[in-house]
């Protein structure tokens, strides 16, 4: 886990394994609506969510998952839904230990439904993805300009992830669209999980 809260790469390790790293980068407009055209993910306007998946050539399997939704906070100590009754996109990847692993985190206002969700392995999705969650959390708390309500709506999340044929994922990126709630100025951030 990184100890720099402004890292711009970490390692991501499980004991004296490192099992990828994340990278942060100051992105800008253009590339955060290219990579949304690309995702061509359409967001329900009663959930604020959209998705789409692409399976590997022959229908064998997912390839690629796209996640597309408005950025919210959820309240603090707010109840989160169980999973085990939830499927995802990648069943057949059954790591040990393994977590349901959200594209677009419920703590950003995302559903806990399964074309939101992949298996992954435990260290992964605790050192990795939410490392990349925490950061996404500061940004959006800095450009707060002291809004805490939970409804507020603080811009937009972009992700997509990689799957090989084995249904393991391989890489996360997230693209953000971070609204500063005083200003109304937006900046825009990039953030990845590469597995070794």
């Amino acid at each position: 886990m990184p100890k720099n809260r402004n890292w711009t790469w970490a390692p991501v390790k499980e004991g004296n394994q490192t099992l990828g790293r994340v990278n942060y980068s100051a992105s800008d407009r253009a590339t955060y609506r290219a990579f949304k055209v690309e995702a061509n993910a359409a967001r329900a306007a009663g959930t604020r969510f959209g998705h789409r998946r692409v399976n590997h050539p022959g229908g064998l399997g997912v390839q690629r998952a796209y996640a597309s939704s408005k950025l919210r906070l959820r309240p603090t100590n707010a109840a989160r839904m169980a999973l085990a009754a939830v499927n995802v996109l990648n069943p057949g990847h059954l790591p040990v230990p393994r977590n349901k692993s959200h594209l677009i985190a419920d703590k950003f206002g995302a559903p806990s439904v399964q074309q939101n969700l992949s298996n992954e392995r435990r260290s992964i999705n605790l050192r990795g993805h939410k490392v990349i969650e925490n950061r996404i959390t500061r940004l959006l708390r800095a450009a707060s300009g002291g809004n805490t309500h939970h409804a507020t709506i603080r811009g937009g999340i972009v992700v997509r992830e990689n799957f090989n044929l084995a249904g393991q994922p391989t890489g996360r990126q997230y693209m953000v669209s971070v609204k500063h709630l005083v200003t109304g100025n937006r900046t825009f951030h990039k953030l990845t999980f590469n597995r070794n």
